[in-house]
Order: C-alpha cells, then sequence, then structure tokens
C-alpha cells in the first residue's frame, strides 16, 4: 500500500483517484490468490483443496474470518502435513542434548528447526506440557529434518519451526498432529487478529468460533456461550507472538485518533457555519481540566520521588554508620625482641643535642672563640677593647 500511495499520489492527485488504485491493487491481490490456488492445484504435486476435504470445518472458519491470502497459506500447510509423520514422545525417550547439524546459514534452510527442545520446554514449564510430539518428514531429501510439538492445553502449543511466531499461521506439523491428537484443537483464536477482515477487526468472537477437533471426529463447534467460557482455556502468553499486544494497541490507537479527528473537523465546520464560540469554550475547557490533572499527577509523582529519596538518603546513612561502627584498628605485627623504648633520632637532632650539653640552646649557634660563651663570637671582644680605649 506504501508504494502504490508514492507511485501515484502527486501534489494534485485527488482522494479518489488514491481510493481507486487502492481498490484496483486489491482486485488484483484477490484475483492472484484465486490463481494461485488454482495453479497449485492443477499443476502442482500438492493440491491445496486437500485441506477442505481433511479439515472442513477449520476451513469454513477461515473462510468467515481470513483474508483470502492468509487462508491460501494455510491450505498450502495443510497441504503439506501428509508428507508428515507424527509420533508421541515421552520425556525419558527424548535426548535433549542432541542438536540437529547444519551445513552453512539456518536461514536458508526453512524446514529446519529453529529452537531447541529444550528451551521450548524450558519457556513454557515442565509442569505444563501435556503432550511431546515428533515430527518426522518420510521425504527422502527431508528426512533429516526433524521438529518437536509441545502442547501445553488444547489451543497453546509451541513447535520447533516457529512458524507461529514468525507467520501468525498454524504449521504443518500441528495439521499433522491434530488428526492423532486428543489434546490438540483448533480455534481462530489462535491466528493473530491483524490477518482478520475488517468487518471482525476488534470485535468479539461468536459462538460459532468453537474448539474443533479431528480425532475420532470430535467437533464442538455447536457449543452454547456457556460452554465456550468453560471448554475453551486460554493461551500461554509464551505462545502468542510478542508483536500482537504491540499491534493491537497501536491500531486501536490509530483508529480512535481517526475517530475524534473526524468528529472535531465536522465540530469545527458547524461551529464555523453557525458562527458561535460554544465549541472553542468547551475544548478550552477540556484542555485546562487535563493540564489540571497532568499538573496534580506530577506534583505527586514529584511528591513520591522526594519521599523514596529521603527513604534512599536514609537506608543510605545507616548503612554508612553500619559500616563505620565494624571499623576497627588496625592489626599491629609484634616483632621479635625488646620493643624499643626511644624513637631514633635525626642527624640534626644529634647535633642540637651535642651543643645543648656544651651550654648552648639550640637557638644560639654562636660560641665565642674567645670566652668560650655562647651568644656571641670574637666581634664582641673587640669593641670591648675600643670603649676601653
Amino acid at each position: 500500500m506504501n508504494a502504490i500511495i508514492k507511485k501515484t499520489v502527486r501534489s494534485n492527485s485527488t482522494l479518489c483517484q488514491l481510493v481507486d488504485q487502492l481498490s484496483e491493487r486489491l482486485i488484483l491481490e484477490i484475483q492472484w490468490g484465486r490463481f494461485h490456488e488454482y495453479r497449485s492445484s492443477t499443476t502442482s504435486s500438492i493440491s491445496v483443496s486437500i485441506g477442505e476435504d481433511l479439515f472442513p470445518s477449520v476451513i469454513k472458519i477461515m473462510e468467515k474470518y481470513l483474508c483470502i491470502n492468509t487462508i491460501t497459506a494455510i491450505k498450502v500447510e495443510m497441504a503439506q502435513c501428509l508428507y508428515l509423520q507424527a509420533t508421541i514422545a515421552l520425556f525419558s525417550e527424548l535426548d535433549f542434548t542432541q542438536e540437529q547439524e547444519i551445513e552453512g546459514f539456518i536461514e536458508d534452510f526453512y524446514d529446519a528447526q529453529q529452537i531447541t527442545l529444550q528451551s521450548i520446554i524450558d519457556e513454557i514449564g515442565k509442569e505444563d506440557v501435556k503432550e511431546i510430539w515428533k515430527i518426522c518428514d518420510i521425504r527422502p531429501g527431508k528426512k533429516d529434518h526433524m521438529h518437536y510439538i509441545v502442547i501445553s492445553n488444547e489451543i497453546s502449543f509451541l513447535c520447533t519451526c516457529l512458524t507461529t511466531i514468525s507467520r501468525g499461521i498454524i504449521c504443518r506439523h500441528y495439521f499433522r498432529v491434530m488428526m492423532f491428537s486428543k489434546v490438540a484443537g483448533f480455534h481462530i483464536s489462535m491466528i493473530p487478529e491483524r490477518w482478520y477482515q475488517d468487518v471482525y477487526q476488534g470485535k468479539p468472537l461468536t459462538q460459532e468460533t468453537g474448539l474443533i477437533f479431528l480425532h475420532e471426529n470430535e467437533n464442538l463447534e455447536n457449543n452454547t456461550n456457556n460452554d465456550l467460557e468453560i471448554r475453551i482455556p486460554t493461551r500461554k502468553a509464551i505462545t502468542i507472538p510478542k508483536t500482537v499486544p504491540i499491534m493491537k494497541k497501536a491500531i486501536e490507537k490509530r483508529k480512535k485518533y481517526g475517530k475524534f479527528w473526524g468528529m472535531a473537523r465536522e465540530a469545527t465546520l458547524l461551529a464555523l457555519e453557525s458562527n458561535d464560540n460554544e465549541m472553542e469554550l468547551i475544548l478550552q475547557d477540556y484542555i485546562n481540566k487535563k493540564k489540571r490533572n497532568y499538573e496534580m499527577i506530577s506534583e505527586s509523582n514529584t511528591e513520591i520521588e522526594m519521599e523514596q529519596n529521603h527513604i534512599n538518603e536514609s537506608t543510605n546513612i545507616s548503612n554508612e554508620f553500619q559500616e563505620l561502627g565494624n571499623i576497627q584498628n588496625p592489626l599491629k605485627a609484634k616483632t621479635k625482641g625488646r620493643p624499643p623504648t626511644k624513637r631514633y633520632r635525626s642527624s640534626i637532632e644529634h647535633e642540637k643535642g651535642e651543643s645543648s650539653k656544651s651550654g648552648c640552646s639550640s637557638r644560639n649557634t654562636y660560641k665565642c672563640r674567645i670566652c668560650g660563651q655562647c651568644g656571641h663570637n670574637a666581634a664582641y671582644h673587640k669593641n670591648d677593647k675600643l670603649k676601653e680605649r
């Protein structure tokens, strides 16, 4: 759709021209889907119509809710399941240490294991595992490709091919398991809502979409609403692609934006035609109200953050005091022999000590060579002789 818009929309294009181009492209897509189904049923060794013979009740539900391209892709998976052989496996018989050897890049082998069996069991939980099935391809060129399916409940499973996570459709391995397992069933909620038709987007499923079991022709398609609530379990979160709730939230937000913008545009035109200010007052009142709420929320969040910071600071201070309380004096090394009673003097202190013994203090460094006293030198006596003369 984005490519069509870039090729067709110009500065002078109208909205009607864009709608016409999109409609033509949708018609071509539907025709291509029908042609692809016809070509696969006539020229290929695999007939897409096999799914209608093996899973008629599943095809009936999918044709009501899903788009034609998604149905075609699922029919191909149904047809491919005839080449597979499914056997139930026990925990004691499984070798979790064995890994599939692949020469080259794993992306080049679409039918190879994309995840190990041990990883699937760790994600689902060993206590929630009901059945483990081993799937082998009977074709000579693909016997090396082996897959495992871990079933948690009637509509929750994970396969080592991860087709339900990467493409959002049910893989051929699960369709093969449905033909033999008493636990594995089908429900339209197993397929993401993004593949539904526009009329069923965001709407609850009706009672016609009950659980479908193929083993022993057990079909719960005609359940009542009460039976549906009891019999249809909740899907495990790990089996749902992570992008599904994100995309669903984005789509709902986009729809709400379009609805509000349409209402605002219509109200604006009516206000301009009637030349009144009622809409302006209503919008201004709503904006002021929301701003006040946001300010109150931000203030409360700020107070909570301040209280949390105060608690953290008090906790840090108490921890610091505890750490200080654990501080002790450094360890002293005991040496051999008697401990010294005096400290060692430096060379300067030794000279000062000798001068103090001779009667001179440490500050009076001068000593007279004539009289031998401290505090003056020989020049002092020369001055005395001059005074006597």
